[in-house]
């Protein structure tokens, strides 16, 4: 049987993770695309 309140725990902590690795993953885009436009140098 598994525990309603531990479940909810879990679901809301892979919703964070999920949120987290989305703005991880837009930060990266955006210096990526800052770096190929110029704005910040060092980019291939």
């Amino acid at each position: 049987v598994v525990n309603p309140a531990g479940g909810a725990e879990r679901l809301l902590a892979a919703m964070g993770w999920l949120r987290a690795a989305q703005l991880a993953l837009a930060a990266a885009t955006a210096g990526i695309a800052l770096v190929r436009s110029g704005v910040v140098p060092g980019g291939p």
